[in-house]
């Protein structure tokens, strides 16, 4: 059985200025599907916030345990518990 699947947009923010080496990496690896886009290019209805400011993040926050903590900084360095 043949299946396809769709491959997740990949969403980048970068703040401050692109070098011209980061983007020429950005277009051999996207090619004709890279967007680049700007603060200007906000829509009126679009709003920043502070994620810390949110119910969502304090309600994560508030269920996270210090073991969780390490268990999330481990994962993100791509350590083993044993490694570690």
């Amino acid at each position: 059985m043949l299946v396809h699947v769709k491959t997740p947009h990949t969403e980048l923010e970068i703040k401050g200025d692109i070098s011209r080496r980061l983007m020429d990496v950005l277009i051999k690896d996207f090619g004709t599907e890279l967007k680049v886009s700007s603060e200007d290019e906000l829509s009126d209805d679009d709003e920043l916030v502070n994620v810390f400011e949110t119910d969502w993040y304090k309600e994560i926050h508030a269920s996270m345990t210090p073991g969780k903590y390490l268990g999330v900084d481990r994962y993100n360095a791509g350590l083993s518990q044993a490694e570690l």
